[in-house]
């Protein structure tokens, strides 16, 4: 009994000083850290109100959030809309100048040109280079929005505008997932977004889809906001050297999938959830090609990727491959951006954040890219 102590003592000696041995000599090499200080950490420490508060009533009471939509203002057509917004703007400039035609853009974060600074998202890019043709490029992307909220503003903009053209904006970070849920999926919280609805999978491989309460809302933003212990495997993972090796190799590997679940065993199965995410994506699509060609409009199609799992450079991710098959499979002629940008397009991938948007050079890009597509193709006047 004592020689088998004695040996797992050993090992447990043993394995401590590789692990150390190797996270220093990674150190030495300047290997990077998954995941450098939580953010919420950084809202703990400026004493973020809502990590300590109960309810949602009791926010909204204390003025901490702006009713459940924060900044989203409701809207009974589309789900919600931006509050800065300046599409009420376009919409009245198209009404008086009848000289002009407008192209109506629909699409999410990226065409809403979040992370872009002042004047340098990709639709005021649009915007500057056909100004001489006196065509408006109507900007109507809203964050969080998918084909779903998409259909509905062009089913709620088309008469009224009448586009010469339309140009849908198609993410495939998050749309197919976005197409699951119901037009109203997010509430903002101190400038951050909490989906409304819960999705989950069943052993029978369904999807389902549950509205959040209020207090569920603010309790799954704490959860991803506010300060909480790390479990051990997400502390070696994401805070470690040698965690962020070891992830790496799983994810060029294709194991990382696998391993995920063990670390987080109440993941949702997430090639359910795609799939069930192409049918409801592939039903909207359908629908908006239905609308456009029913009112004689030219549909522009742009496919943007996410950069989720790339690593030393941009490629094509599962969701974007499975994008790319649905348009074509529907005959829809998109402009495939994934050849026009890099990683050094993107805002610096960071696993303590959420943000998976173009910087400036990515818009630009996206811009030049678009103008080109659109030329004889999609504009008359090009």
């Amino acid at each position: 009994m004592n020689k088998i102590l004695q040996g797992f003592i050993l090992f447990i000696l043993a394995l401590s000083f590789s692990l150390y041995a190797s996270e220093k000599i990674l150190m030495r090499l300047n290997y990077p850290i998954l995941a450098p200080p939580s953010p919420a950490k950084k809202l703990l420490s400026n004493h973020d109100p809502l990590c300590g508060c109960d309810s949602m009533d009791k926010a909204i009471k204390m003025k901490l959030t702006l009713g459940i939509y924060g900044d989203l203002k409701p809207d009974k057509d589309l789900g919600y809309t931006k509050g800065t917004s300046k599409l009420a703007s376009q919409i009245e400039f198209i009404k008086t100048h009848p000289d002009w035609s407008c192209v109506l853009v629909l699409g999410d974060s990226f065409t809403q040109g979040f992370n872009a600074d002042q004047g340098q998202g990709y639709v005021d890019h649009l915007n500057r280079y056909f100004e001489n043709q006196k065509i408006l490029f109507v900007n109507t992307g809203v964050g969080g929005y998918g084909q779903n909220n998409e259909l509905a503003v062009l089913k709620k903009y088309d008469e009224l505008l009448k586009p010469q053209a339309v140009l849908l904006a198609i993410y495939s970070g998050n749309d197919l997932t976005d197409n699951l849920t119901p037009l109203n999926r997010y509430t903002e919280l101190s400038r951050q977004w909490v989906n409304n609805y819960q999705l989950s999978t069943t052993k029978s491989k369904e999807v389902l889809v549950r509205k959040r309460s209020g207090d569920e809302v603010l309790r799954c933003y704490q959860a991803l906001y506010c300060h909480k212990k790390n479990t051990l495997w997400i502390h070696f993972i994401y805070h470690t050297r040698l965690g962020a090796l070891c992830k790496t190799a799983a994810t060029k590997a294709g194991l990382w999938g696998k391993i995920s679940k063990m670390i987080h065993p109440g993941l949702i199965d997430h090639n359910v959830i795609r799939e069930k995410g192409v049918i409801a994506t592939e039903g909207y699509l359908k629908e908006i090609v239905t609308e456009t060609h029913q009112r004689n409009i030219p549909l522009g199609v742009i496919l943007i990727p996410d950069f989720w799992q790339s690593t030393d450079h941009l490629i094509a991710s599962t969701n974007y491959k499975k994008i790319r098959t649905l348009l074509k499979k529907l005959n829809i002629q998109a402009l495939d951006l994934l050849d026009s940008l890099t990683l050094s397009d993107y805002v610096p991938k960071n696993l303590s954040s959420k943000n998976d948007h173009w910087n400036n050079s990515g818009h630009k890009k996206a811009a030049l890219a678009i103008r080109d597509y659109l030329k004889g193709r999609i504009l008359k006047s090009s």
